[in-house]
């Protein structure tokens, strides 16, 4: 079974920016820019050596863009579902029942985000996130250790710096499937 990556570039505004709105932005939706095992260790420990991540797995961000919450949350709903189904994947809805039962199983977290209570996905693990900065530093480290990194990797960098350069916060947040 092989596991892929999910990233979301995100970006704020810091004093100076253009746009002087305090919140996190995505750019993009959700990526996948290939399949490398390599990267993903030096990432954040997966499929790779323990102690592979340059900087170990952080979880989510305190505040991200409304692309990760509609990708990684569901809404925990204590009414019976459309066609009493307990999972609505497209509208990103649960019921209690099933949310307790992924918890429980070790495959969910619940969250709290804006005083409403959510569960994570229950396919997705390894949820983290990196400044413009670190990713690129990821990035030079699995290059100079000779490793060929797709060019969509490459792609994000230079995205995030375009946002950098303009005056706003820029940020990767990923998480990976099987």
């Amino acid at each position: 079974m092989g596991c892929d990556i999910h990233m979301v570039m995100e970006y704020r505004a810091v004093p100076g920016a253009e746009d002087q709105t305090p919140w996190w932005w995505e750019f993009g939706g959700v990526c996948n820019p290939g399949r490398d095992y390599v990267l993903f260790s030096r990432l954040a420990g997966v499929r790779g050596p323990v102690g592979g991540a340059l900087i170990p797995a952080r979880g989510l961000p305190e505040a991200f863009s409304s692309e990760v919450r509609h990708e990684l949350l569901f809404s925990i709903d204590d009414k019976p579902l459309p066609n009493n189904e307990a999972v609505d994947w497209d509208n990103r809805m649960v019921t209690r029942a099933k949310a307790d039962e992924w918890v429980r199983g070790g495959c969910s977290q619940l969250m709290q985000v804006d005083g409403s209570t959510y569960v994570t996905h229950p396919d997705y693990h390894t949820h983290s996130w990196l400044s413009l900065g670190e990713y690129a530093g990821v990035l030079l480290d699995v290059h100079a250790r000779g490793e060929t990194i797709a060019p969509g990797y490459w792609a994000i960098q230079a995205a995030l710096a375009t946002f950098a350069d303009r005056g706003y916060e820029a940020r990767v947040v990923f998480w990976f499937d099987n």
